[in-house]
């Protein structure tokens, strides 16, 4: 396995390739203080968001245009439910309000109830995923998974109970410099500033 090189050594892409669109939104993410690395991957491209303090962030941008983003928090289910939301508005339905994005907890509910309660509150589609069963422990485990129905584009984020946050989009929907504008300002909000060492 090779090591991934520095993403400012990669040399330049046509301007159609998934490497094109994903040097784009590194340089926007550097411009905004953040770094970025990325392997060479068969076609596609891979990034990974390396200094977004108290978070892990990976972007993969397929070659049909595919952009999937999975940011998962160091503090795993017990995150604030308000920060989760204020990241898939800003990523589903940026320029809303997020004065009230932290929702009312229910001691009963789940993480991902209480965010998707908080999301249909405001006008997004949410729906509940069966992922698995476990018959054995009576447990079930599954997802939510939101849509803005106002702008299709901007994709889907599914989001599971510990804590994980998965954004799909095509960059035929969003184009490169709004998606790094997007991760910048949810990082930003969610108070994953860039850290430097």
């Amino acid at each position: 396995m090779t090591a991934a090189p520095d993403i400012a050594a990669t040399p330049a892409a046509p301007a159609s390739t998934p490497a094109a669109a994903l040097l784009a939104i590194a340089d926007e993410l550097t411009t905004a203080g953040f770094s970025a690395r990325s392997p060479a991957w068969n076609g596609s491209a891979y990034l990974a968001i390396t200094n977004a303090r108290g978070a892990l962030c990976d972007l993969t941008i397929t070659t049909s245009g595919t952009v999937t983003w999975d940011y998962r928090t160091h503090h795993g289910s017990h995150v604030e439910p308000g920060q989760i939301t204020g990241i898939v508005l800003n990523l589903l339905a940026p320029g809303t309000s997020h004065a009230e994005a932290a929702p009312a907890t229910r001691p009963a509910a789940s993480l991902k109830g209480t965010i998707g309660q908080a999301l249909a509150a405001r006008g997004l589609r949410v729906t509940l995923n069966l992922l698995d069963q476990d018959p054995d422990r009576y447990e079930t485990y599954a997802e939510i998974q939101i849509t803005n129905p106002a702008d299709p584009d901007r994709g889907t984020v599914r989001v599971t109970d510990d804590g994980d946050l998965h954004w799909q989009c095509t960059t035929r929907g969003i184009t490169p410099a709004n998606i790094a504008a997007t991760l910048t300002r949810a990082l930003n909000e969610a108070q994953h500033t860039p850290c430097h060492a």
